[in-house]
């Protein structure tokens, strides 16, 4: 069976601590459009990121972007909640405390979908 990769799609952002999004809910300033035909990127149109700030949250960047956890103070606390905290149709809920520790330090963005083994990068042979 060839090995089927999977980008674990998550990135850590640095936010307020009293930043207030709803999960799974797109940011904002990700969707503006100002309705013209032919624009080609005007000021209105430009991405708007969000706050930055001392808080640690994890964001999917599959689509246009949205916060998946809560804000958190440490990163440790961020992976805690994301292993104790099943989602609905998250493929990721099988993941612990030490590979969310991994991920969010980018050391394993992908991983085998066949045996949910985490990989340092998509050519990573299995065994490795």
């Amino acid at each position: 069976m060839s090995q089927m990769i999977m980008m674990i799609q998550r990135d850590l952002r640095k936010v307020p601590l009293d930043f207030k999004w709803d999960l799974n809910k797109v940011w904002w300033g990700y969707k503006r459009e100002c309705g013209t035909e032919d624009c080609e990127g005007c000021e209105y149109c430009k991405d708007v990121e969000p706050p930055t700030g001392e808080g640690f949250q994890l964001w999917e960047s599959v689509s246009e972007g949205s916060p998946v956890s809560p804000v958190f103070d440490t990163k440790e606390k961020l992976c805690r909640w994301l292993a104790d905290t099943k989602r609905e149709y998250d493929i990721t809920n099988h993941f612990t405390y030490e590979d969310w520790a991994k991920i969010i330090e980018d050391e394993c963005p992908c991983m085998d979908m066949h045996t949910n083994e985490l990989l340092k990068s998509r050519t990573e042979p299995k065994g490795e």
